[in-house]
């Protein structure tokens, strides 16, 4: 990917190369980037809003390009968008529209090479964190684990654990914009970790915090 001029969508969220966005658009400003991106076959770029209003006017300088994959409009105007997140971007400079969304001239943000030897294990762990930290957590909801399958691919990889994985927005606001796929999975690592053990100590005091119902022991005492 070149330099390009692309219209940002500023949101309350991050997204990750490969993962879905699904968006419910209300605001005129968003219904004409939507409809121009789509008409025009083009992406358009989400980046996390700065301002609690997500006006755009303030943003994170790394977004990620979003190509639409469906478009449902509505009686009323608004529209249900599927999107999926593409390349990352750096955004240069910005200009408002006379829409009133701002269209950015961008370049391409690239992870740096990484040697095998050095990434397999990190790839390995984080696979092995990730199995044990998803079935805690489902386990937690109280449901069933759903079947998925995580990509082989090492960067691939680590977008996906980021975006499932619970961050607060700056902290994935960081992960996307690691440049190292190697340094992105070693954090990984660090924060699985320390998940695994918060939801394995919830578990234990959940387990502690069990009322005593004397029906649960009626089979293992009996009453004279």
């Amino acid at each position: 990917m070149d330099r390009l001029e692309v219209a940002l969508f500023p949101l309350n969220t991050v997204l990750f190369p490969r993962m879905p966005l699904p968006l419910h658009v209300f605001e005129e400003r968003f219904r004409k980037l939507i409809l121009r991106c789509s008409e025009a076959k083009e992406p358009f770029g989400v980046v996390l809003a700065a301002d609690a209003d997500e006006r755009g006017e303030e943003t994170a300088r790394v977004g990620t390009l979003a190509r639409i994959h469906a478009v449902q409009r509505l009686d009323d105007g608004r529209m249900n968008v599927l999107a999926v997140g593409d390349a990352r971007f750096a955004v240069l400079r910005r200009r408002k529209t006379e829409d009133d969304y701002q269209i950015a001239t961008v370049e391409p943000v690239y992870d740096l090479p990484a040697s095998p030897r050095t990434i397999e294990p990190l790839v390995q762990e984080v696979r092995r964190l990730f199995s044990t930290y998803f079935e805690a957590l489902v386990a937690k909801a109280g449901i069933e684990v759903p079947e998925y399958e995580l990509p082989a691919d090492p960067s691939e990889l680590s977008f996906v654990v980021a975006s499932v994985v619970q961050l607060p927005l700056m902290r994935r606001q960081q992960f996307l914009e690691l440049t190292s796929t190697s340094e992105r999975l070693q954090q990984e690592i660090a924060y699985l970790q320390r998940s695994i053990e918060r939801l394995e100590r919830q578990q234990d005091e959940s387990r502690i915090a069990t009322p005593f119902d004397p029906d649960d022991w009626k089979d293992v005492f009996s009453r004279n």
